[in-house]
């Protein structure tokens, strides 16, 4: 029963907590001549999941969609 509940505990943790995702969302943002490019790859959904973006600079949001027929598709 111990063992259950510690799994359990890990399961959850990792849940909410989720992996870290900070070294693809500093991947996917870039700062040039004073502009922020933001891309974002939209195929069965966007990638990556977080982008985090500073506030006070003029952004640039780019998105990449490669034979996308599902809702992201919209964009």
């Amino acid at each position: 029963m111990i063992i259950i509940t510690l799994g359990l505990i890990v399961v959850m943790g990792i849940i909410f907590t989720g992996e870290s995702d900070s070294e693809s969302a500093q991947n996917n943002i870039e700062i040039r001549n004073g502009i922020q490019y933001i891309t974002i790859n939209a195929k069965g959904g966007y990638s990556p999941g977080i982008s985090a973006a500073k506030a006070g600079i003029p952004t640039k949001l780019i998105v990449k969609t490669e034979s996308t027929y599902d809702c992201s598709a919209a964009l």
